[in-house]
C-alpha cells in the first residue's frame, strides 16, 4: 500500500498488516533488521564494559554514581532512600525525579553493580531498548522489517541520540520516548484500558 512519508513530500511503501497482531512466527521472523542495531550497540560498548572502564560525562561525575551508591547501599540494607542527611541540610532523595529511585532497571543494575560499572551498564540497556523501541513503534506504524530496521539504526547511532548517553536521566528518559509513541499507537488503533495503561505507564517515567 502505498502512503505518505513521514518525512517531506516522498512517498514509501508501507506493510499495514501490522504484525503484531500476526501469528508468533511472522511477528518473530520480522525481527532480523533489528540485528545489526544491537550488533553495533554490543561492539560499541564491548571495550568499556570487557575493559572495566566507565563511560561518564558532566553531570554523572556529581549525580549519576552518586545517586546509584545511595540507591545501591539503601537497597542492600533493605530500604528505600527517602532521606539523606549527607545533601545540605538534608534532602528527601526519593522526591528526586532524576534519580529513577523506583525505575526496576535502576534497582536491579544498582545492587547487581558497584556504582561506577552500573552507570555505564544503564547507559547500555537502555540504548538497547532505545532500538527495541523505535523498531516496534515502526512496525506498528506499519513500515516493513527492513525499513524499521533502517529507521533504528538512524535513530540510535544520531548525533543527538549518542550524545545523551553522558547523562544518565536523559539517556533514560531518552529510552522512554519511541515506547511512549509506540504504545499510544496501540491504544488509539486497540482504545483498550490495557494498552491505555501501559502508555500512561511510559509516559510518567518519561
Amino acid at each position: 500500500e502505498i502512503m505518505p512519508s513521514l518525512v517531506g513530500s516522498e512517498m514509501c511503501i508501507r506493510d499495514r498488516r501490522y504484525p503484531m497482531e500476526n501469528n508468533g512466527k511472522v511477528y518473530l521472523s520480522g525481527f532480523w533488521p533489528l540485528v545489526p542495531t544491537i550488533a553495533f550497540i554490543v561492539l560499541l560498548y564491548f571495550p568499556l564494559l570487557s575493559k572495566g572502564f566507565v563511560q561518564i560525562h558532566g553531570d554523572g561525575f556529581v549525580f549519576g554514581v552518586p545517586m546509584l551508591h545511595l540507591l545501591r547501599e539503601s537497597l542492600l540494607n533493605g530500604e528505600l532512600p527517602f532521606w539523606s542527611d549527607l545533601i545540605y541540610g538534608g534532602h528527601p532523595v526519593f522526591a528526586e525525579g532524576q534519580m529513577g529511585g523506583l525505575n526496576p532497571i535502576n534497582m536491579i543494575v544498582a545492587v547487581l553493580f558497584k556504582p561506577i560499572l552500573a552507570h555505564t551498564v544503564l547507559h547500555f540497556i537502555y540504548l538497547q531498548l532505545s532500538a527495541l523501541g523505535m523498531f516496534l513503534l515502526c512496525r506498528q506504524l506499519g513500515f516493513s522489517s527492513i525499513a524499521s530496521g533502517f529507521s533504528t539504526l538512524a535513530l540510535v547511532f544520531s548525533t543527538l541520540w549518542l550524545g545523551t548517553q553522558g547523562n544518565l536521566p536523559v539517556s533514560a528518559t531518552t529510552m522512554c520516548v519511541p515506547w511512549v509513541l509506540y504504545t499510544f499507537e496501540r491504544y488509539y488503533l486497540s482504545l483498550s484500558l490495557r494498552d491505555a495503561a501501559v502508555s500512561y505507564t511510559h509516559l510518567r517515567a518519561h
